[in-house]
């Protein structure tokens, strides 16, 4: 008894971490593309140019993976994989959010910004409310949010409009879970 038990829980662990490898796998490849992007077409260069109010969702999809510089790059993508590998993110989520942050781009000094800080602020938030200490969680989203106002090169603004579009998402889903 005790070792179906046993056996039953080693399957449910199997199970878990073979539905987490696939958002996990889809992190690494976002990491990887916006690191190569970075590196060999940085976001002031090239034909691409500004991201225009016009733009299609494609033209906003890949505008995600182009930085600044391969720093900027560096943390975004860190983040990402911080946000995935260590709080619970689903593929439908992810899916989710990256077209809703890829929909709205923010306007910063005549450039429309919508950039994977956005879609990494979302994801965090939406897991508010599965998190032990959601007060303290809270404390550290405003923190990272309020800390983008001390840099005149990070687009706070769409943190803001990111952590927005997560805690909606983390509500609505806590919420149609109770009923």
């Amino acid at each position: 008894n005790s070792k179906n038990k046993l056996t039953r829980v080693f399957m449910q662990k199997q199970e878990e971490m073979v539905q987490r490898t696939i958002e996990k796998t889809v992190a690494l490849l976002i990491a990887a593309a916006v690191m190569i992007v970075a590196m060999f077409f940085p976001a002031y260069k090239g034909e691409w140019g500004l991201l225009h109010l016009n733009a299609s969702i494609a033209e906003r999809g890949v505008w995600q993976f182009r930085h600044v510089n391969v720093f900027h790059a560096i943390l975004n993508a860190w983040c990402l994989l911080a946000v995935t590998f260590n709080l619970h993110v689903t593929l439908r989520r992810m899916i989710c959010l990256f077209a809703l942050c890829a929909a709205c781009p923010y306007v910063k000094e005549g450039q429309y910004i919508c950039g994977l800080s956005c879609f990494t602020i979302a994801l965090t938030a939406s897991n508010t409310f599965n998190v032990p200490n959601m007060r303290f969680f809270l404390f550290l989203l405003a923190a990272t949010i309020a800390s983008g106002f001390l840099f005149h090169s990070i687009a706070a603004y769409a943190h803001i409009y990111g952590a927005a579009l997560g805690l909606i998402w983390g509500f609505a889903n806590e919420t149609l879970k109770e009923v």
